[in-house]
């Protein structure tokens, strides 16, 4: 029914708002924080901090579809999961070697970085359509996922410049990229799995079945989705 579909699609955009923190926060640092960073506080010249940040990104971008097709296998949650592990762990060694490490850390601190967000964003990026059914997935998908971006990745500069000038550390923001990946953590236990489940219906009226486990409810679904 349509009372249905939109409680489902109000269930799964909350879903969406709460997976992008760890997206938006760790991209937004790695693409406006870290040149800055490493220009004005590192003192590195312009065109090697510009390089660095430019591998970094071409290593996410290269691992992105990687972790898709690793999701496909796998499941969107534990790739979520160990992108998200990474990304809390590593995140504030990884600015600390980016600020103390010269050329090398600059490198090797973002690339670490990266690979984390790579983990985390090639299967949640995925996961997000999947949540709704076909009749509200464009409108529940573009409300809150251009919500989420605005609040948590247009902030993530603010938050960032608050935080060296309270802490006096310029890697504190690491410390605020580990917290938000614990955060997601907690959340993906909340988000049901997608993988594999027909998107003609919505994965939260299949995760919502009664009699099965949730795994075998979702799989059931799938199977007993009218084929095209």
């Amino acid at each position: 029914s349509f009372a249905a579909a939109t409680s489902t699609g109000l269930r799964s955009m909350l879903c969406v708002f709460l997976l992008l923190p760890a997206v938006t926060v760790s991209s937004y640092m790695l693409i406006g924080y870290m040149y800055t960073f490493l220009v004005k506080v590192v003192m590195l010249p312009s065109q090697t901090a510009l390089f660095s940040n430019a591998t970094a990104l071409l290593v996410l971008s290269l691992m992105l579809p990687v972790s898709g097709a690793l999701s496909d296998r796998f499941g969107r949650r534990p790739l979520m999961a160990a992108g998200a592990v990474w990304i809390m762990l590593l995140a504030y060694p990884a600015m600390y070697i980016v600020g103390n490490g010269g050329v090398a850390g600059a490198f090797g601190g973002q690339i670490m970085l990266a690979i984390g967000i790579a983990l985390y964003s090639g299967a949640a990026l995925t996961a997000m359509p999947e949540l709704f059914p076909t009749s509200f997935r464009g409108t529940g998908h573009a409300i809150s996922y251009q919500t989420g971006v605005a609040v948590f990745g247009g902030s993530t500069p603010l938050i960032a410049a608050w935080l060296v000038k309270l802490s006096g550390s310029p890697v504190a923001p690491g410390i605020y990229i580990a917290v938000v990946a614990a955060i997601s953590l907690l959340v993906i236990k909340w988000v049901p799995e997608t993988n594999r489940v027909g998107l003609r219906d919505s994965v939260g009226a299949a995760a919502t079945s009664k009699g099965h486990e949730p795994g075998e409810r979702l799989g059931q679904a799938s199977r007993e989705l009218p084929q095209p």
